[in-house]
């Protein structure tokens, strides 16, 4: 016979665990590699790799481990107000300030 008390503790855990997993997911950027961020855009990963010139490096893309990742929010934005930069720039300062508040409570705890 198992004990209640111990399969109680575990279903709970568990969705304490799914809760966590929720948050945590809903904090990350949505990210993706040049596929990814090309299809989005509508372009070729050729054009991709032209209009990265237009794009901020550590910003709208980064390395990690050898490879090239997108944030492809930021990659929306900036295709929706191209013709408004001081409204991506808001955009930016938001996720900057989002990344600044997820480090800071990283260190907490």
């Amino acid at each position: 016979m198992s004990d209640p008390t111990l399969a109680d503790a575990i279903l709970k855990l568990t969705s304490v665990l799914e809760r966590l997993e929720q948050k945590l997911d809903a904090a990350l950027p949505e990210t993706g590699g040049k596929q990814e961020a090309a299809k989005l855009l509508g372009i070729t990963t050729r054009t991709l790799h032209r209009r990265m010139l237009e794009l901020e490096k550590g910003v709208h893309y980064w390395d990690e481990g050898g490879k090239v990742v997108f944030d492809l929010e930021l990659l929306r934005d900036w295709q929706r107000n191209r013709n408004d930069p001081a409204a991506h720039l808001r955009a930016i300062e938001n996720r900057r300030k989002q990344l600044l508040s997820q480090q800071s409570q990283k260190k907490r705890k």
